[in-house]
């Protein structure tokens, strides 16, 4: 007799036959099959180690058999209708709770930081720590690029999604993957570019492919809505993974990507209607000179500088200097008695008084910049050292405080007004740093191009900064996307931690599942040695356990029975 025959023997008398048994299991576990022999044993340090040695439960040995089938994914995963796509949701996406990614990064995380006691079925148990272990797989296994590479097949699979594997004139597009799509509408899904990348690893693209799929028409008919999402997964001191996402559309286009990747002074120059735009030089030289006067006419006494002396300074870095066009008067002892003498006279406190009633955004502790009665008496003293120590306190007062506060006051006036420092700075732009005047023009520009969301105007907009493209990548800094992104959450791949959770899961797990897995580990090893390595001992080691299987399977259909 056979070995297959001594087993099914065995079955037959218990009613029960192997492939029965094998159904059993399948239905009851979500199939998952073993696939490789156990590693080596290890260690771990764990919580409520006593209830997992009385239930004689190892999360390694766990993590060995039942688990051993959750393996790093391939290109396969990433594709719709594959029988690796099949199972992967089957056994992953559908035992994770949430549709969108952050959802489920909750829910995988609710099941790693719960309480045993959660009530949380082996199916998400093993589902959640079955995507950590694949995730783990992969960054452990395979070089960076790989890595990434498989990390969107995984993704894809998770999130309803495609993989985009085929090459547009010998280069990948933008899109790495479609999530969400819909197989019975035919909506393709949103559109998104992964990067898996260092803490501080610039993110990088292709200025061509990105600009290429903005003017595809199925794209650009939905731009403005789905744009396309770039999420990055930032690798962390201790391998945990951040997942940032945020989406580049024509309306925000430069505010992830520079303006010194295009020629914009090319296009102002030769395009008509954008010349017609720009403020001439003559128009921006009479809205400085109204700043000017208003500054020294106005407000120059509040802060203790006379008007006449007055000179502004325009040697600024970049505009957001702004605030260094005057230098701030003199608040030492040999300068302090001059600044505070101006602020004190009649010019001065009229214009505080001024200031102080204007319609601004004025600071809400105006009464900080007000000179007291007795810090003013103070100043006139006879007695020379408190009329200095007066000077100095109120000339910091001017020097400091009113000045600040007024910069402050004057930020967000609108266009139309003589003291809005739009003036100063569309000046400086034009005359002090280069392009930069014309660049801020331009951008506005392109953005009423495509102000109405139309298809034909971001198709047109697209082929107009494609024209005027002078590098080939973009670069967004890691900064950057961890200021202004969304955050879906942080996940932790780590084979230790996974340990531990089987580990705190005992009680759920040892009852049934994992003496199951255990005995079908033992089994396969069994036949491999009957029928591999010739091992005809091995047949009947197998028969055993076949039968032990067989009890632990009647276990499972009491339970389905309850």
């Amino acid at each position: 007799m056979n070995i297959k025959e001594r087993i099914e023997k065995r079955f037959n008398k218990k009613m029960l036959n192997f492939q029965r048994l094998l159904e059993m299991v399948e239905q009851q576990m979500d199939g998952l099959v073993v696939e490789n022999e156990a590693e080596e044993g290890e260690n771990i340090d764990t919580e409520g180690s006593g209830e997992s040695e009385k239930l004689n439960f190892s999360g390694a040995k766990f993590y060995k058999t039942a688990m051993n089938s959750f393996k790093a994914p391939t290109e396969q995963s990433g594709k719709m209708g594959t029988d690796e796509r099949q199972n992967f949701q089957k056994y992953i996406t559908r035992n994770i709770r949430g549709k969108t990614l952050a959802e489920k990064i909750d829910s995988i995380n609710t099941i790693v930081n719960g309480e045993p006691d959660s009530g949380a079925k082996i199916s998400e148990i093993m589902g959640a720590l079955g995507a950590l272990k694949m995730l783990q797989e992969t960054l452990d296994d395979f070089n960076p690029s790989t890595a990434g590479f498989l990390f969107e097949a995984f993704l894809s699979g998770l999130l309803q999604g495609e993989q985009v594997t085929d090459t547009v004139g010998g280069t990948l597009p933008i899109e790495d993957c479609w999530f969400f799509i819909d197989p019975k509408t035919g909506d393709p899904g949103q559109p998104v570019s992964l990067k898996l990348l260092k803490h501080s690893v610039t993110i990088d693209g292709s200025l061509d492919n990105l600009l290429g799929f903005f003017m595809k028409p199925e794209i650009a008919a939905v731009a403005e809505e789905k744009g396309i999402e770039y999420i990055v997964a930032t690798k962390t001191r201790k391998n945990k993974l951040d997942l940032y996402s945020f989406n580049i559309r024509p309306s925000n286009f430069f505010f992830w990507i520079e303006e010194r990747y295009f020629d914009f002074s090319s296009l102002a120059s030769e395009n008509i209607e954008l010349r017609e735009h720009l403020e001439s030089p003559e128009v921006l030289e009479a809205n400085k000179q109204r700043w000017e006067n208003a500054f020294l006419r106005s407000r120059a006494p509040m802060f203790g500088l006379n008007p006449s002396e007055v000179e502004f300074n325009y040697d600024w870095k970049n505009e957001g200097q702004w605030k260094s066009v005057v230098k701030r008067p003199s608040y030492s002892r040999a300068g302090a008695p001059q600044t505070a003498e101006i602020m004190l006279s009649p010019a001065g406190k009229k214009s505080f008084a001024s200031w102080a009633k204007a319609d601004f955004g004025m600071p809400p502790n105006l009464e900080e910049l007000v000179i007291s009665s007795e810090l003013e008496a103070e100043f006139f003293s006879e007695d020379e050292q408190v009329s200095s120590h007066a000077s100095v306190e109120i000339a910091k007062i001017g020097a400091i405080k009113r000045l600040s506060a007024y910069y402050r006051s004057i930020e967000a006036l609108s266009y139309e007004v003589h003291e809005a420092p739009q003036h100063i700075q569309r000046w400086y732009g034009a005359n002090k740093s280069g392009d930069q005047y014309v660049e801020s023009d331009v951008v506005r520009y392109l953005n009423d191009m495509v102000q109405d969301g139309s298809a034909e105007s971001v198709i047109k907009w697209a082929q107009t900064l494609e024209s005027i493209r002078l590098k080939t990548q973009f670069e967004i800094r890691p900064v950057s996307v961890r200021t202004y992104s969304t955050i879906y959450g942080t996940i932790d791949p780590n084979r230790r931690k996974i340990l531990r959770t089987l580990q705190k899961y005992s009680s759920t797990l040892a009852k049934s599942c994992a003496p199951i897995y255990e005995e079908l580990e033992r089994f396969t090893r069994y036949i491999n040695g009957y029928y591999m390595q010739n091992r005809t001992g091995d047949a009947f080691k197998a028969s055993e356990s076949a039968e032990q299987l067989s009890e632990h399977a009647k276990e499972l259909t009491s339970e389905v029975e309850k």
